[in-house]
């Protein structure tokens, strides 16, 4: 009896054994990660702040993603380090998206971000311009000459039949702000991102009137997430893991608005960024943006207003192309 006993003792330790070594082979293969590296659109600041969360929470990770940041940089281009694999993922204007598909760029946006663009008007409110047809005999400003804020006007001036002769355009560079390019007369409006740039005005007590495009009849998107066609027919199931885990990411950031703060600040490096109270201003303007409707879902895509923007780019002459909208996107890897 005692060597039977024995012997069932060393047969249950040998299977606790291989059970303990099962697991840990698991777990270290668990741990295996991939590097993936993000291009962002703009300079680290609460406009990320969704990825920021995924990644300090641990949502990239659980998912076996290793997530990297590229902030912008003049000299870089989003398509082209797409094109080249030195990136994975974008964070991109969805007019710069058009742009580059109407060029031969083989990808899509495969989910939205901000849902509304924040991309405003703004203009003195003693100047009292209300509407688009207020801007007859004014200068419009094209911060940067960007070409989102040029098929914007044109929209709007097409859509309440305003002579394009009768306005003026001119391009302050960004070593002025908003708030001086108009306080300076140099123009009478001008485009400015209203989850972000109208902090200035108040900042500095200066009163302003925005002008929300959406409500003009130009309903466009924000930031979107792109990848190519390789990617996604390469590793579907990492493109599918990426966007479920920055989607989570940015329902957590929304949600805990306060710490989500506290975790984008030690992203930030550029000094006009680093006011924590300007970073609580931006993620609270871009809520509504991003979700219309509080547990409403990130990340789908409406086929009408892709059509529109391209629309609106074609009869700008930003684009050349006539193509099916629908090849610019794709809901298939959205929750």
């Amino acid at each position: 009896m005692k060597k039977m006993g024995m012997f069932l003792f060393y047969i249950l330790l040998l299977f606790v054994l291989c059970l303990g070594a099962y697991f840990l082979g698991s777990q270290k293969k668990q741990q295996v990660q991939t590097s993936v590296f993000v291009s962002l659109k703009w300079l680290h600041q609460a406009q990320f702040a969704g990825l920021y969360v995924a990644k300090e929470k641990r949502y990239y990770q659980s998912e076996g993603i290793d997530t990297q940041f590229i902030p912008y940089d003049e000299n870089a281009d989003q398509i082209g380090m797409l094109e080249s694999g030195k990136v994975a993922f974008a964070i991109m204007n969805p007019v710069e998206l058009l742009k580059a598909i109407d060029n031969g760029f083989k990808g899509k946006a495969i989910a939205v971000i901000y849902e509304t663009s924040p991309y405003s008007i703004v203009s003195l409110k003693s100047n009292t311009i209300a509407t688009p047809a207020d801007f007859v005999g004014k200068t419009l400003g094209i911060k940067g000459n960007n070409t989102e804020a040029a098929v914007l006007y044109d929209t709007l001036l097409d859509e309440f039949n305003v002579d394009k002769t009768k306005v003026n355009f001119y391009s302050p560079g960004f070593e002025t702000s908003v708030v001086e390019d108009l306080l300076s007369k140099k123009v009478d409006v001008i485009d400015a991102y209203r989850t972000d740039q109208v902090y200035l005005f108040e900042q500095q007590g200066v009163a302003y009137n925005l002008m929300s495009p959406e409500l003009f009849g130009f309903q466009s998107y924000g930031d979107v997430l792109v990848t190519t066609n390789v990617m996604m027919e390469k590793n579907p199931s990492l493109v599918t893991r990426f966007v479920r885990s920055t989607l989570e990411g940015w329902k957590w950031a929304l949600d805990n608005q306060a710490q989500t703060v506290d975790i984008t600040m030690t992203y930030i490096t550029n000094k006009q960024y680093q006011d924590k109270v300007y970073q609580q201003f931006i993620l609270s303007q871009s809520e509504p943006l991003i979700r219309s409707v509080k547990n409403k879902p990130i990340g789908p895509m409406n086929y009408l207003i892709w059509r529109k923007m391209s629309d609106a780019l074609r009869r700008s002459g930003v684009i050349k192309k006539d193509f099916d909208a629908r090849t610019a996107y794709t809901t298939e890897f959205l929750p």
